[in-house]
């Protein structure tokens, strides 16, 4: 008996090029790599996209901080605080909204140094703050540095007026306490 493996001939190519011809026809898992090859990129948007938002999101907290910050300088302004106090007090609020004197900087100054209303009616707020990296480290090592600015100012006594938008609700404008009040 002769074996059937011994009658099958030998094929023997002469590159690699005809051996890579099915592969390269062959359509079933196209996809598959396509998606592989462009995973990366798909990944990549998304890191980037998240960190930007961060950024944003931090930029905005920021400025919430140093808008808290401005106007308890303010107050403490209108309170005829020494520029000491002011500044001890706004950067207290600043701290106590999550402000990180550790990762960057606060600078309170009565009167501001630019800006519309540079009067001793006003205190400017500056903060400035290290913003970590997260995807982006992969391009760069310079920090990502956000910053705020506000003023606050306060008004001499002027007219007020009070609106109880409701006139059946109880006590739509209720005053306690020993004050005279005259209405007209």
């Amino acid at each position: 008996h002769v074996r059937e493996s011994a009658m099958k001939p030998v094929l023997k190519s002469a590159g690699a090029a005809p051996r890579a011809r099915p592969f390269l026809s062959d359509r079933t898992g196209g996809t598959a790599v396509a998606f592989a090859l462009s995973l990366p990129l798909l990944i990549g948007g998304a890191g980037l996209g998240v960190e930007v938002g961060y950024w944003q999101l931090s930029q905005r907290r920021l400025q919430t901080m140093s808008d808290l910050a401005a106007h308890a300088g303010a107050i403490a302004l209108r309170a005829a605080q020494s520029d000491a106090v002011i500044a001890q007090t706004a950067r207290d609020e600043a701290i106590e909204n999550g402000f990180d004197p550790a990762a960057g900087a606060i600078i309170v100054n009565t009167p501001p140094q630019s800006g519309a209303f540079r009067d001793n009616q006003s205190v400017e707020v500056l903060l400035e703050a290290n913003l970590r990296r997260f995807f982006t480290v992969l391009f760069s090592n310079e920090p990502v540095t956000a910053s705020a600015r506000s003023v606050a100012r306060y008004d001499l006594e002027q007219q007020a007026c009070m609106l109880a938008l409701d006139s059946w609700a109880n006590k739509a404008v209720d005053f306690t306490g020993s004050a005279d009040a005259t209405f007209t």
